[in-house]
């Protein structure tokens, strides 16, 4: 949803909270998707063995992919 798209439905008498419910689930469902989609890359890299396997990596393969995560949330939200 777009912001002009929200000053439409506040002007039609749609409630804040409801507006700004559906922007809040946007943004979680973005950075949920970002997430996946730095998992499924990490997780490529180390099939491709161009970086370390899974007994080096460990967890770090969901931290290094939760921050590059929301680096694709924050410069994709706006532009979406």
């Amino acid at each position: 949803m777009q912001e002009k798209d929200v000053w439409l439905l506040i002007k039609k008498g749609y409630p804040n909270n409801f507006v700004n419910l559906n922007i809040m689930k946007k943004d979680i469902w973005l950075f949920i998707s970002g997430f996946g989609i730095m998992f499924a890359v990490f997780s490529w890299l180390q099939e491709s063995s161009l970086i370390p396997s899974t007994d080096n990596l460990g967890y770090l393969k969901g931290v290094y992919a939760l921050v590059t995560g929301f680096l694709l949330f924050i410069f994709f939200r706006k532009s979406l």
